[in-house]
C-alpha cells in the first residue's frame, strides 16, 4: 500500500519523483497512480481498465501551475477513481455535481482523511485544459459553468425535436421498418464469426454512439425530422453493441427504442451540448 502523498509545489514533485527506482516504470502513487518525468514537467497518470497505457490526468510545471488534461468523456469513465484518489496526491478535489458534470478546484478546509472535497467558493465545472496554481490555491483560467448558462429558445427546440424524433422512430418500428435493418446487423455479426472474429471486434469496427460523427448524424437528422437507411441502420448497430451476445433478451424492435431511449439519457448532456442549448463552448 502506497502511503497518500502531499504534491503542494513543484519541488515536492520533484524531490518525490528523485526517490523512484526506474524513471521509465514512474514513480508509484497511491491508488495505483504514477508520476512521470517528461523534460521539466511532472506527469500523474493512472493505470487504464484491461490496458497497459496509462490515463494521463495531470501535468505539473516549475512554475507550480497544474494543468489537466483528461477529457470529460475518461473523466466519467474513471470518476469513481479520480474523485478518491487526486485529493491524496494534490490539494485539489473533483467532485460529481450532475451527471456528466464534474466539479473541481482546491481542497476546501477541514477535509477528512475519508474524501477531500472541492471548495465550492473556488471550484468551477472541470474542462479539458483547465488550471490551478498550487500554493494558491486558486483556478488561473476559470470559465463560466455552461450547464447554468441554458438558451431557454434553444432548450424548447431541443425537447420538441427530440420529442419528434423518438415518435417517428416508434412509427416507424409499428409498421416493421426497424426489422430489416436489425436483420442486417445480426447477419453482419454472423459473417464476422466466421471469419473467427468475436463480437467485441466486430463492435470495435464501426463508429460509437458517442463518436463526434454519430452524434452529428443523429442531430442532423433530428433537425430535419429525417430517417434516412444510414441513420436506422446506425442505431441498430449501437443497440446490439449495448445488448451484448449473452443477453437473455432477443434484439428486437422493442429493445432497439428501449436503448435509444437510455442513450438520450445517458448522453444527454453530450446531445444538448452539441445542439447549442448552452450556446458556444470553445
Amino acid at each position: 500500500m502506497v502511503r497518500p502523498v502531499d504534491l503542494k509545489s513543484y519541488d515536492n514533485a520533484r524531490a518525490l519523483f528523485s526517490t523512484c527506482r526506474s524513471e521509465a516504470k514512474g514513480k508509484p502513487l497511491p491508488g495505483r497512480w504514477r508520476m512521470f518525468r517528461e523534460d521539466d514537467d511532472y506527469i500523474i497518470a493512472m493505470e487504464r481498465w484491461g490496458s497497459y497505457d496509462p490515463l494521463f490526468i495531470c501535468t505539473i510545471s516549475p512554475d507550480n501551475i497544474v494543468t489537466f488534461d483528461i477529457s470529460e468523456k475518461d473523466l466519467v469513465q474513471y470518476s469513481n477513481s479520480i474523485c478518491m484518489v487526486l485529493w491524496k496526491i494534490l490539494p485539489v478535489g473533483i467532485m460529481r455535481k450532475r451527471s456528466g458534470v464534474y466539479s473541481i478546484g482546491p481542497v476546501a478546509e477541514g477535509a477528512t482523511r475519508w474524501y477531500g472535497y472541492p471548495c465550492s467558493k473556488r471550484s468551477c465545472e472541470y474542462f479539458r485544459g483547465l488550471q490551478i496554481r498550487l500554493g494558491a490555491g486558486e483556478i488561473i483560467n476559470p470559465r463560466p459553468n455552461f450547464t447554468d448558462q441554458v438558451i431557454p429558445d434553444v432548450k424548447k427546440a431541443w425537447l420538441r425535436d427530440l420529442k419528434r424524433f423518438k415518435k417517428g422512430l416508434k412509427v416507424r418500428a409499428k409498421v416493421g421498418a426497424l426489422n430489416g435493418v436489425i436483420e442486417d446487423i445480426e447477419q453482419s455479426s454472423a459473417n464476422w464469426k466466421t471469419t473467427g472474429k468475436n463480437f467485441w471486434q466486430f463492435q470495435e469496427s464501426r463508429d460509437q454512439v458517442d463518436a463526434p460523427e454519430a452524434v452529428e448524424l443523429v442531430l442532423d437528422c433530428m433537425r430535419e425530422d429525417e430517417y434516412p437507411p444510414e441513420l436506422l441502420t446506425s442505431l441498430a448497430f449501437w443497440g446490439y453493441c449495448n445488448h451484448g451476445p449473452y443477453a437473455r433478451r432477443e434484439f428486437d424492435q422493442q429493445y432497439l427504442l428501449k436503448f435509444i431511449d437510455r442513450m438520450f439519457t445517458n448522453h444527454s448532456l453530450m446531445y444538448r451540448k452539441a445542439y447549442g442549448v448552452f450556446g458556444e463552448i470553445d
